[in-house]
């Protein structure tokens, strides 16, 4: 009588073939997300002056993570186009800071969307009580 395996030993081979055949092939490599480019940033600045304003808004208005993370990039673009607005309109004061200002208030706005309404509200008291007669962005006045 010859030999016939059971349905039982087949699968088992066809299981075993298979895990050989899964374990030998090349592992599956993770993609990575392209990174956006950036539009308007530049290196000028951030020598850590970005992470630095970062942490001290973290301290101040106590961050969240994922605002922390939101925040970052933020601060180093603003940074960088205050920089660049600075030594683009280094010999017209009157039009720097028109400039300066109006990117202030832009990432005010910026920063207020990730912010919540509470530190949105201590943003603006800090900013009143450091320099209540000047138009210039809470964050700014304390580096520049």
């Amino acid at each position: 009588m010859p030999f016939r395996p059971t349905r039982q030993i087949q699968l088992l081979t066809i299981l075993l073939c298979g895990t050989v055949l899964i374990t030998q092939a090349e592992p599956i490599k993770p993609t990575r997300k392209k990174e956006k480019p950036r539009t308007h940033a530049s290196p000028l600045v951030d020598n850590g002056a970005g992470m630095q304003r970062t942490r001290e808004m973290e301290n101040q208005l106590a961050l969240f993570e994922h605002q922390f993370i939101k925040i970052l990039p933020l601060n180093r673009d603003h940074l960088s186009q205050r920089s660049l607005l600075a030594q683009q309109y280094e010999s017209d004061a009157t039009m720097r800071a028109t400039k300066l200002a109006q990117l202030d208030a832009s990432y005010e706005r910026a920063y207020r969307q990730v912010l919540t309404l509470r530190q949105a509200m201590l943003m603006e008291q800090a900013r009143a009580e450091i320099a209540p007669d000047m138009n210039m962005g809470y964050f700014m006045m304390m580096h520049f």
